[in-house]
This record gives structure tokens, C-alpha cells and sequence, in this order.
């Protein structure tokens, strides 16, 4: 007679010490979790409840300047050094893990308008008013008198400035594009576009192919300078003014721009005919914008006083970050690691942000990290589900916003019926697709 019995080793299911965790057998048979669906279900909902519930976007706020933040710009190589130039002149070093100035200088009489630092991460060059362009040390002693370690004199005020990089040349913006040999006293090219009347806001150097450069003037247009062929090769003129641009650090064919009708258009420089991806949510003016280091994520700033982060290839903003002190912000900046954001607004402050709102900064352990994936791949499985996606696009946001977006809304309204009507007498549909819509004419 054969009987069956159930034979098992004590050492697989025993531990060695008390600080190894027992081993636990788990089923992954459909027959055995009957409802496994729906549990995962239940478990990605309180998840999304809980993240709105323990969202804490704010860490931090930056107080040692006297007058508006202009520009920000984070250290190539050290994470956690930081440069910041305000309206009277001042440029700050910070060290933002212990959320102090590591040394401030008077660097210009007028705006910093620009700080940009070498590939080597030795130098931080600023741009002024003052019509000078000034190079610093990085580790620099506060104790002791800080001095430029060279003085470069443009003809006119100067916008905006950027580091080559791979070779030591920088770039400049005024009613003209100069480019500088940081070994030289004078420009050593000048680009202008023929038909540019206005000044160059901002320029980026590409990073995959330095001898581009991206520029936006103050009459709307974006131009891409070779200087190879020491021209400008291509002119985008837009409907409404270019405040701010970017490249994409991962997919450099990619940049953004920030408009100044309230949205931040994403374009690649291969085709300038229409807009990759229209992305709407700010209610005013969009004065910056910055690519993550990871080129998936990008954040922006504007006049409604509210800073937005995008996933690249959505139309609308994942989180809105606000506060009731915080003014129109100027610039933005992410950290090295794409943990944390940086902005700087006219209220004199600097504020650090996390990426995601419900994002713990203290060490985890290894369960922890565990479950925050595991509720990760729940919430991503049913993210589609209207209750969890509704729970998750909620914003708390001011009454004065909430009053634009419902006037927003109604106008948007009008002008659909104004078509409808149009096409229902006879007439032809007069709006234009939307990724079309904002572009007036491209030049070559």
C-alpha cells in the first residue's frame, strides 16, 4: 500500500540567525487568488489616496538674497552646488544640502542676466546690463576679497550667455550673437539673422552637436546658428513671444520653448513646420523652463505664480507645486540627480522642491523600497481607471487660478460654437490644428 505524505527540509524553511528573515512560499497560480485582480485594484487606489494625502512638495526655502532671483544654474559635476544671480547684482554660491551660501559677490552693477559654467566646472562666467562678462572661480575663500579672474567688455548690454561643451568658448547675446574665446579680448565671430530687429533673450549651445546654437529674440523668433558655417541656417517665427528654451540632454534633436501665451511647446529642430507637443496648464505668461537630467521630465515657471513638472510627451502638467509668498517666478533649475527642483522667484527666494510631492528623502531600507515599486507597478497597471486617474490629476489650486481656468474654459467654448456655426452656414472652419496654430512663418 503507497501512501503520500508531505516531505519538507527543515533547512529550507528555518534561518540561520535571527537577523535572516524566514523564506515565505508564495503561489503565483491564477486558481489559488481568485481575486487577485481586484485586491490590486483596492491596493493601487489607497495608494493614490495616500500619496495626496502625505504630498509634501516643500523642503526648504533659500533666504540670503535681497532683490529677485534671475538665474539659476547647477555645477556640472557637484551635485549639490549651486549658482544664483538676483536683480542687484549679487551671485551666490550655495551648497543646498546644508542649505546655505558658501561664499556672494557683487558681481555686476545691473541684472546678472546669465551665469553659465565651463565643462570642467573650475569657472562660472555672468552677463550683465553693465555690458561686461565676467569669469569667477568656483572654490573661492570668503574670507578673503573676490576678485574676477577675467573682465571681457561687449558694446552693448548683454541678455544671456552659455558655455560650450566641449571646447572653451562661450556665447553672448545682444542685438547680435558673439562667440568668445575665453584666451581672447574680443569676439572672435559675430552671427546675425538678416531680418532680426529685436535682442537675443536666451541662447543654449546644443550638446550633441557644440558648434549649434538655439537662440529666442524679443520679436518672436527662434534661430539656429552654425558656427561652422558662421550664419544662422534656420528662423522660426512664432505668434507670440519666446521667453525661454532647452534642450533635451537625452534626445538632442528635442528642445522646448516657453511661450508667452501660457504654454511650452516641445519641438524638434529637424521640423520646425509644427510642434511636437503642445503643453497647456499655466494660466499667464511662461517665463522658464528646464530639461531633468534624464530628458523625460522638464519643469516650468510663470507668471501665475505656480511651478509645473511635465512628463516630455504629455500635454498636460503632473504636478503643480504653489505657495501663498511665492511670486512670479523668473528661473527654474533641476538637481544633478532629478531628485529635487529649484526656483527663484520675485519675492527674493529661493525654494527647493521635490519632483514627486510624496517622494520620502530619509534612507530606506530594503523592504520599503520594495513596497514603494511594488505600489509603483499597481498604480502604473490601473492608472487608466477613471477613479484612480481623477484622484491623481486633483489639484489643489488659488481661487484666482481656478477663476482664470473657468474663464478659460468658457472662451474656449465660444469659439468652438463660433466654428460649428461657421461650417454649419457654408462657411469654412477657420482654426487651425494645435500644434500649427502658434507658428507664424519659418525662414530659412
Amino acid at each position: 500500500m503507497r501512501v503520500k505524505v508531505l516531505s519538507r527540509s527543515k533547512r529550507k524553511y528555518t534561518s540561520d540567525t535571527k537577523e535572516v528573515l524566514q523564506p515565505i512560499f508564495h503561489s503565483k497560480s491564477k486558481e489559488a487568488h481568485p481575486f487577485l485582480h481586484e485586491r490590486e485594484y483596492v491596493r493601487a487606489l489607497n495608494s493614490t489616496k495616500l500619496d495626496k494625502t502625505f504630498a509634501k512638495p516643500l523642503i526648504g526655502a533659500l533666504e540670503s538674497h535681497t532683490d529677485s532671483i534671475w538665474c539659476l544654474q547647477r555645477h556640472p559635476i557637484r551635485i549639490s552646488t549651486f549658482f544664483s544671480g538676483a536683480c542687484d547684482g549679487d551671485l551666490v554660491r550655495w551648497n543646498i544640502s546644508a542649505r546655505m551660501p558658501l561664499w556672494t559677490v557683487k558681481a555686476h552693477q545691473g541684472f546678472v542676466r546669465g551665469v553659465a559654467l565651463q565643462r570642467d566646472g573650475d569657472h562660472v562666467l555672468t552677463c550683465s546690463d553693465d555690458c561686461t562678462v565676467k569669469m569667477w572661480e568656483v572654490d573661492q575663500d570668503e574670507s578673503g576679497s573676490i576678485l574676477p579672474v577675467h573682465t571681457w567688455i561687449s558694446p552693448h548690454s548683454l541678455r544671456c550667455v552659455d558655455c560650450n561643451p566641449v571646447v572653451p568658448l562661450y556665447a553672448t547675446g545682444d542685438t547680435t550673437m558673439r562667440l568668445w574665446d575665453v584666451n581672447s579680448t574680443t569676439p572672435i565671430q559675430e552671427l546675425k539673422f538678416d531680418m532680426m530687429d529685436g535682442e537675443i533673450a536666451k541662447l543654449k549651445f546644443a550638446p550633441s552637436e557644440p558648434h549649434l546654437v538655439l537662440a529666442c529674440d524679443t520679436q518672436r523668433s527662434m534661430i539656429l546658428y552654425d558656427t561652422r558655417a558662421k550664419k544662422a541656417i534656420r528662423r522660426l517665427t512664432m505668434k507670440h513671444i519666446c521667453n525661454d528654451i532647452d534642450w533635451n540632454p537625452q534626445e538632442p534633436v528635442n528642445f522646448i520653448m516657453a511661450s508667452m501665451d501660457g504654454n511650452v511647446y516641445s519641438f524638434d529642430m529637424r521640423n520646425f513646420k509644427k510642434a511636437k507637443t503642445v503643453h497647456k496648464d499655466h494660466m499667464n505668461s511662461v517665463q522658464c523652463c528646464r530639461f531633468s537630467p534624464t530628458g523625460r521630465e522638464f519643469v516650468s515657471g510663470s507668471f501665475d505664480r505656480t511651478l509645473r513638472i511635465w512628463n516630455s510627451l504629455d500635454g498636460r502638467s503632473r504636478d503643480v507645486y504653489h505657495t501663498r509668498r511665492m511670486q512670479r517666478l523668473f528661473s527654474v533649475e533641476f538637481s544633478g540627480d532629478g531628485r529635487f527642483v529649484l526656483s527663484g522667484s520675485d519675492d527674493t527666494n529661493i525654494r527647493i522642491w521635490k519632483t514627486r510631492a510624496n517622494m520620502q528623502v530619509k534612507p530606506m531600507v530594503r523592504k520599503e523600497r520594495v513596497k514603494i515599486n511594488y505600489e509603483n507597478q499597481l498604480k502604473k497597471k490601473f492608472g487608466s481607471v477613471d477613479q484612480i486617474r481623477n484622484i491623481r490629476r486633483a489639484h489643489k489650486l488659488p481661487k484666482a487660478l481656478i477663476n482664470a481656468k473657468r474663464r478659460e474654459h468658457i472662451q474656449l467654448e465660444s469659439v468652438t460654437r463660433k466654428d460649428r456655426r461657421r461650417v454649419d452656414n457654408g462657411g469654412r472652419k477657420v482654426r487651425q490644428k494645435e500644434r500649427e496654430a502658434a507658428i507664424y512663418e519659418e525662414g530659412k
